[in-house]
């Protein structure tokens, strides 16, 4: 992945390459899923925001970090019944692996 200003400045993001990376945690703490997912140029390495999604974290759909740079995602595995997660706000995501 290329660096500096000058190339930064020039491109204009129009190649097909991208880097994508995405980290699946299980939030143990109530049983969801939640991939974090960031996205840049492979030309220039300059990072994307995402839009349209509110700020923070949303067990049960989607959320974006503070600068727009992680969707976080909410999943469940197919087949697996859709429970709500209600009122987790007040404590700690406690990711397992982490």
């Amino acid at each position: 992945m290329a660096s500096g200003r000058n190339l930064l400045t020039a491109c204009r993001h129009c190649l097909t390459i991208f880097v994508v990376t995405v980290d699946l945690n299980r939030v143990k703490n109530v049983g969801r899923f939640l991939a974090t997912v960031r996205f840049c140029c492979g030309q220039c390495g300059h990072p994307f925001r995402f839009a349209g999604l509110p700020y923070g974290y949303d067990l049960n759909g989607a959320a974006v970090s503070e600068d727009g740079s992680e969707a976080r995602l909410a999943l469940v595995p197919q087949g697996e019944p859709l429970v709500l997660v209600e009122d987790w706000r007040g404590g700690q995501l406690d990711y397992e692996g982490k």
